[in-house]
């Protein structure tokens, strides 16, 4: 099958989709490079994993020092479950900028390789603006990415599951879920061996500090996010839905499993191009717009018009025959073995 590339053959070999991520992922370690000389005060999203678990180490929690004016000095609190730290400890005897690189390489490395299996007709997600954002920002998101064409990467899934979990329920194959328990346990029990008080005080800070997250199918224009499940026989479909009902950000990294969804070239050159010109929009609105409360509303209502109801519509043009949810097969054959007459 073609996917509509448009020009030379579409046959991914394992040494070309190597060779392409090792080019991907260096570009992207060298943006985190450049920022790390060039802006003395910045840091990545991974920084506050590594700092998390650099204190787990230490067996001091790290809760109490991120925010303006603490240890790491943020004008936000650290939301990341325990779990993120121990995922992030095989980097955390790096520097932080070493660690932060490292991780960028890591995660575009899988995605890229991941996501080239079939076909190239993905790669326009690597120009667009939310993969970019994801970058910049050193985001999970990019593994968790990856992780809707590396099953094996569900592991990680605790680290950030408010994006993991939609991946794992979209997932056409059971490592999935195999990958989801074994690091439930693996993760769980580490994280609860070094700081047992970790979810009492993880939770203390959602509820105070997380009033900003909303699922996107409550946002304004969210409710018609739901007409995706007229293909409900599609995991693309549930990667959607499921993606609209866990409370995130409107900010713009969020987006990026959305753009895997694409079947041909066209559709992902397009789902690209929309989702970027959204993320325009809402870097414009986040740098107008004073009030919080208008700029939750506008943001999240722009999420949903340039990265969810494109990927609505997009898999609502293609065809039912598909591969189903793992979960949702397995529900289908158990009731036709019930309903057999014996």
């Amino acid at each position: 099958m073609t996917r509509g590339w448009p020009w030379g053959d579409n046959r991914p070999t394992p040494l070309r989709r190597f060779a392409l991520a090792v080019v991907v992922a260096t570009m992207a370690a060298a943006v985190i490079v450049y920022r790390f000389v060039t802006e003395p005060t910045y840091y990545g999203d991974f920084s506050l994993v590594w700092f998390g678990a650099r204190s787990l180490l230490q067996g001091i929690s790290p809760y109490p020092l991120v925010g303006p004016g603490l240890t790491f000095e943020l004008d936000y609190s650290l939301l990341y479950p325990a779990t993120a730290f121990v995922a992030a400890m095989p980097l955390a005897a790096l520097p932080q900028a070493a660690a932060v690189t490292a991780f960028v390489w890591i995660s575009t490395a899988l995605l890229v390789y991941g996501m080239t299996a079939d076909s190239w007709h993905r790669l326009p997600i690597l120009v667009s603006l939310t993969f970019l954002f994801n970058v910049t920002a050193a985001q999970w998101t990019i593994l968790m990415t990856a992780a809707v064409f590396i099953p094996a990467l569900c592991f990680f899934v605790l680290a950030k599951p408010q994006t993991g979990m939609p991946v794992v329920a979209s997932a056409s194959s059971p490592r999935a879920w195999i990958a989801l328990a074994a690091g439930c346990l693996v993760l769980g029990a580490v994280s609860l061996l070094l700081l047992p008080s970790w979810p009492r005080e993880w939770l203390a800070l959602l509820s105070e500090r997380s009033g900003h997250m909303r699922p996107p199918i409550l946002r304004l224009g969210g409710p018609l996010i739901a007409l995706v499940l007229i293909k409900w026989r599609r995991r693309e479909a549930w990667l959607v839905f499921t993606m609209a009902c866990v409370p995130q950000t409107w900010d713009w990294y969020n987006a990026l499993p959305l753009l895997t969804i694409a079947a041909t070239y066209r559709e992902a050159y397009l789902l690209s191009l929309v989702s970027t010109i959204g993320g325009f929009i809402a870097a414009y609105l986040a740098m107008t717009i004073h009030s919080q409360n208008e700029l939750l509303r506008l943001g999240g209502a722009t999420m949903v018009l340039f990265a969810y109801l494109p990927a609505v519509i997009a898999v609502l043009r293609q065809s039912t025959e598909t591969e189903m949810p793992w979960w949702l097969s397995y529900l289908q054959r158990r009731s036709k073995r019930t309903t057999t007459p014996q």
